[in-house]
């Protein structure tokens, strides 16, 4: 039977490529309440709450949308969704947010 710990380690593997150094804390502050023996996940459980952790990059683009929404104004909704979008397609500020 695998220990949480190994469990914990073989889920990582699956989802490694993909694990932004960003959401360490939060994942490591999840993984510490398993230390109660009681307490269990199965690797899939593990995998989503990883992937759960929002990137960094989600964050900037969640928060430059709301402050580019209130400067614009409600009648500048269009404008805001094409701002928002120019923005999160962009390839130099996606290599900034890695």
């Amino acid at each position: 039977m695998l220990t949480k710990r190994q469990k914990i380690a073989d889920s990582q593997k699956s989802v490694a490529l993909w694990f932004d150094d960003s959401k360490i804390k939060a994942v490591e502050s999840r993984f510490a309440e398993l230390r109660d023996p009681n307490k269990s996940m199965s690797e899939a459980e593990i995998a989503a709450m990883i992937r759960a952790v929002p990137s960094v990059r989600k964050e900037v683009m969640t928060r430059a949308t709301e402050i580019i929404k209130d400067t614009l104004g409600e009648n500048q909704q269009g404008a805001a969704r094409r701002l928002s979008s120019r923005l999160a397609s962009d390839a130099a500020l996606k290599k900034l947010l890695r």
